[in-house]
């Protein structure tokens, strides 16, 4: 279904309200933004490009395609600590989608042989409509008016209930919820505010699946993050599945810095990926689309794996990405080693 502008007016708020509000401490670094009034502004209409260029490569990649299954991408999450996710027995890996389960089991069933963790898939109950919902009764949902949960062992998936997961992790008692609305939540100018709605109707250009990326958001930023204590989460930014291999991608938009060009990734993700790597049947792969946003070309997205960031030598201290952290170094590779990652019948 089309959302409708009130839907993704509370979309915006969904990902305003999860976003690293701190941010909002520390000045704007961004030279091409001058409306921006600080990093958490910044980080936000980060977080819609990579919005926009999730919802094109979701949409070239149908096209494209024929041998591999597009799924939706998923949370790696952390329930006690600060680390990697990927590597603790207590991590949960969960999808969010309106499609079949079916379409998931290949991966979680490469997911079980690997990951020590918990794997749960929430599953939009048939019944359920976006249509008509006014944004107070958004705001008044509860998880299991719109999912169903389902656990996946023994090589299958089955239902159970929505404490399952939320017994997993440590509440957020209902004082430390208010004085976090109170005293955390960082205000955006109309500017800001009028530039994301500019990269929603962009987004909702693309016939992808936009209900389930709401969705998604509605699960993260409404129901579990603002309610329990976690460490780390990363998410999966699109997932293909060629039957013997999974390919968990990080999709971008971004034109290359410096001479010769160059693309950069986050270090701190490489751990995040080194371990997927070693995985048996899987393969992790950083996909950009080179041209400007605004002409996200279908034959413009290319692709290096992982592993050639993780041996590449060109270190950059204090690059930034959605998260604009000042102590994150990026790993940068050039762009002539990227390949062409979509071939269509009419490029041969």
């Amino acid at each position: 279904m089309d959302l409708t502008d009130e839907h993704w007016e509370y979309f915006i708020d969904l990902v305003i309200h999860g976003t690293y509000q701190p941010y909002a401490s520390r000045p704007s670094r961004h030279p091409k933004r001058p409306f921006t009034s600080n990093r958490f502004e910044d980080a936000l209409i980060n977080s819609f490009i990579g919005f926009v260029s999730e919802a094109a490569f979701e949409c070239h990649a149908e096209e494209a395609l024929d041998e591999a299954v597009a799924i939706d991408g998923g949370w790696f999450i952390s329930r006690e600590t600060r680390d990697n996710p990927i590597e603790e027995e207590t991590g949960i890996y969960v999808t969010t989608t309106s499609r079949p389960l079916a379409r998931l089991e290949n991966l979680y069933r490469k997911l079980a042989w690997e990951f020590r963790g918990h794997l749960f898939a929430l599953k939009r109950k048939p019944s359920f409509r976006l249509k008509g919902l006014s944004r107070t009764q958004l705001k008044s949902l509860r998880i299991e008016d719109v999912f169903d949960f389902y656990i996946f062992q023994d090589e299958e998936f089955h239902k159970t209930t929505s404490q399952a997961f939320s017994q997993l992790f440590e509440q957020i008692d209902r004082n430390e919820r208010e004085w976090r609305t109170v005293n955390q939540q960082a205000p955006v100018n109309e500017e800001t505010r009028n530039c994301i709605r500019e990269l929603v109707d962009q987004m909702r250009s693309y016939p992808a699946d936009h209900e389930s990326r709401f969705l998604d958001r509605l699960f993260v930023d409404r129901w579990f993050s603002p309610h329990f204590r976690k460490g780390n989460i990363s998410d999966v930014d699109a997932v293909l599945d060629f039957e013997h291999q999974i390919e968990i991608l990080d999709v971008k938009c971004k034109l290359p810095f410096g001479r010769p060009p160059k693309y950069g990734l986050n270090k701190y993700k490489l751990d995040f990926f080194s371990k997927i790597d070693s995985w048996q049947g899987f393969h992790s792969c950083y996909v950009v689309n080179r041209n400007e946003l605004k002409d996200l070309n279908k034959r413009a997205w290319i692709a290096a794996s992982m592993k050639q960031f993780e041996e590449s030598s060109l270190n950059i201290e204090g690059g930034s990405g959605r998260t604009n952290n000042d102590s994150e170094t990026t790993i940068a590779l050039e762009a002539s080693e990227f390949e062409l990652f979509f071939v269509f019948p009419d490029d041969q």
